[in-house]
């Protein structure tokens, strides 16, 4: 059988006259003899990446897409500044890095891959940040010609120029067989979070009328993602928008609004049928929090990652008159030395802090050495110069600028340490705005916090899980998984065990370091920690930022790709990693890839982009998953079937209405679907 569009002919003039291929491997060869094969079989999670990590980058996007058509999910990953760089699967648990023939693009964010034109092959588009919503960078639009790409996003009417762009969101709102796109804008004075219709010659337009959501002032102009599901209703698909929740249901006479289950600092939605009722689900994962407090018996550590304009803690010390203070500074900052830190008030003089006094802890991991002034030093309340006997009341008043504040109130009896990042500085040269700080205090007394200013408490729950009801979402959280500590910045559902349910897989991140990520055990509907998940616990390195599931290497199990490049310079810059699934499990599979008709009576878009793949087995287990949810996922999509030896029935539902059913379907195979008009043709995929 081989595969629809490809050539080998094809794919190596497209590989010898387009791009620069740079010998890079990711992985190694595994077979049971190799010795290290032998000692990775007991581990569940094994992340196949040279041991000296072999990237480190920024990485505001991570999207999938076979670009060249031999069957396997290629990788592309942005990180603002630096050019993107595409890594082909070479379907043996390698990669290969390729450098893009192309104009150099600037300023780069989200990515997704989509066949827009309908012919064949996946196109690329990669918006831009508009230099912080100054505008003027236009987006890429990357048009694959089978041998070449070319940026055409001028002529293809997707340019715009003001946009702060974000993760683009492909979709067919009006179903005429031609690929939308909303393109997702971080908020600015001029540009909006706009859809574009696509006209019958491939170009672009934006939406008008029930469609335009500035206009109609459908959601807030800020949107960094977006996704495309089946919420309600198998006919009506919805744009879900996580930061506004809420989803936009489309019908013939325009987008409504459906408010979704509040969750204040909901990062991000993993949709999909949690407990195999027919109905999808969500699981609301909160975002890192801008500030942590973590106290201890002689101290506390402050993360401070904040763009308030003031904030302040009050604390006292029993048994002891010193403190040690330790402050480093992370992303945001571009210079950040003791001139920016303000002791005491003593007869109106603050002063910056004495020499070092004693030797500062290791460095957290993940912090680059030489690139910011970590300052430390002793204070002790007997020493005059640190009295100030009165605070410094309320915000906008620190007299000289941004920078971090601590002094002694002796009336009190209590030390206050205060952030100032809102305010230009008295001087005109304080760099401290937008501050991500982290600060340690501790001494050989007992420390307790006596007053919190605009530092919010830490959470104890960070992830919600709602079951669809069908009409509603109700929060079945404390029922299926109980409290949640744990704040991260991605969240995906995949059967890794192929047990026949989805779990959950959290990139996990605190404020100003990385986590160790988690896996969600689901066990009929109820989640608890999978244990010894080994590799799969991700980098300590840069700050974690997004995962993508996907079989890479077609063994029948989903594997990881995971980037941990999330923020600004210092602490975002981990490695990308694969970590391949190796769990010793019996069950069977089944992944599907479907095509649709754009030129049959439906007119269906080639990528089948809202279409629903439903399966049934003997067992009695029904299985149901979207493609499309997000344009930057795979779109092979895969069932555990447990131990079922083959399908009852597999059945798609078009995003046309159209249904095609296959019945007694064969296990542990790749199968590709195509429509032809009202019908469809399965066939198997895999090769030799």
């Amino acid at each position: 059988m081989t595969y629809p569009n490809f050539s080998l002919r094809n794919a190596c003039q497209f590989l010898a006259s387009l791009l620069i291929i740079t010998p890079f491997v990711w992985g190694e060869d595994r077979t049971e003899n190799h010795p290290r094969a032998r000692v990775e079989r007991g581990k569940k999670f094994v992340e196949v990446t040279s041991s000296g990590l072999p990237i480190k980058c920024r990485s505001n996007t991570l999207a999938l897409g076979d670009y060249n058509g031999d069957g396997f999910d290629d990788l592309i990953v942005s990180g603002c500044r630096p050019l993107p760089f595409l890594w082909k699967n070479n379907g043996d648990n390698t990669f290969s890095k390729i450098a893009l023939k192309v104009e150099r693009l600037s300023d780069c964010h989200g990515m997704g891959f989509a066949d827009f034109d309908n012919d064949g092959d996946q196109d690329l588009l990669q918006t831009t940040g508009g230099r912080g919503g100054k505008g003027g960078i236009p987006g890429g639009f990357l048009v694959n010609y089978g041998d070449h790409f070319k940026h055409e996003a001028v002529a293809r009417g997707i340019d715009y120029l003001d946009a702060r762009g974000r993760m683009p969101l492909w979709l067919d709102y009006d179903n005429d067989g031609l690929l939308d796109l909303l393109y997702c804008n971080a908020g600015s004075e001029v540009a909006w979070t706009r859809l574009f219709k696509q006209k019958p010659d491939h170009t672009f337009m934006p939406a008008t009328g029930a469609f335009d959501l500035e206009a109609n002032k459908l959601c807030d102009s800020q949107q960094f993602r977006a996704l495309y599901s089946h919420l309600f209703d198998d006919q009506k698909p919805c744009i879900v928008l996580p930061m506004d929740r809420l989803a936009l249901e489309i019908g013939e006479s325009g987008l409504k609004k459906i408010d979704l289950p509040p969750l204040r600092g909901g990062r991000h939605i993993a949709i999909a049928d949690l407990d195999n009722d027919g109905k999808l689900d969500m699981a609301i994962l909160r975002g890192p929090p801008m500030t942590k407090i973590v106290e201890t018996p002689n101290g506390f550590r402050l993360q401070a990652r904040t763009k308030q304009s003031f904030q302040a803690l009050h604390f006292s010390v029993q048994g002891s008159d010193e403190i040690k203070v330790f402050i480093r500074p992370a992303h945001g900052v571009k210079v950040f030395n003791r001139e920016q830190v303000f002791i005491g008030d003593y007869k109106g003089e603050w002063f910056n802090p004495p020499a070092d006094q004693w030797p500062p802890p290791p460095p957290t991991k993940g912090i680059r050495r030489g690139e910011i002034e970590k300052v430390y030093f002793t204070l002790s309340k007997k020493d005059p110069r640190t009295h100030m006997e009165e605070g410094l009341g309320r915000m906008n008043e620190y007299p000289l600028g941004n920078g971090v504040y601590i002094f002694y109130n002796p009336a009190k009896e209590e030390w206050e340490l205060s952030i100032a990042a809102g305010s230009p500085s008295s001087s005109g040269n304080n760099p401290f705005g937008r501050t991500a700080v982290g600060i340690f205090v501790k001494s050989k007394g007992r420390i307790s916090i006596t007053e919190r200013i605009r530092f919010g408490k830490n959470r104890s729950n960070s992830l919600r899980i709602f079951r669809n009801t069908g009409q509603d979402f109700i929060d079945v959280t404390s029922e299926v998984l109980g409290d949640f500590p744990h704040s991260g910045n991605d969240i995906v559902a995949a059967d890794f065990d192929n047990d026949g349910d989805q779990d959950l897989y959290i990139v996990c991140c605190d404020t100003l370091e990385n986590k160790p990520n988690i896996i969600l055990e689901n066990k009929d509907g109820r989640f608890t920690l999978m244990a010894d998940i080994a590799d799969a616990a991700g980098s300590m390195l840069g700050r974690g930022d997004q995962a993508l599931v996907a079989d890479y290497n077609k063994d029948g199990r989903l594997d990881l790709v995971v980037t941990n490049g999330w923020g600004n310079r210092v602490i975002n810059s981990g490695p990308l990693q694969y970590i391949r699934n190796n769990i010793d499990i019996k069950n069977n599979w089944l992944a599907v890839n479907l095509v649709g008709d754009p030129n049959g009576n439906g007119k269906v878009n080639r990528d089948a982009i809202g279409a629903i793949v439903k399966v049934v087995t003997p067992d009695g287990n029904r299985q149901i998953r979207e493609l499309g949810c997000s344009s930057q996922a795979s779109k092979r999509l895969h069932f555990g079937l447990g131990e079922n030896s083959q399908i009852q029935q597999l059945c798609v539902l078009w995003p046309n209405g159209a249904h095609a059913c296959f019945d007694d379907v064969d296990v542990n195979r790749e199968v590709g679907i195509t429509q032809i008009n009202e019908g469809a043709v399965l066939e198997d995929m895999l090769r030799d």
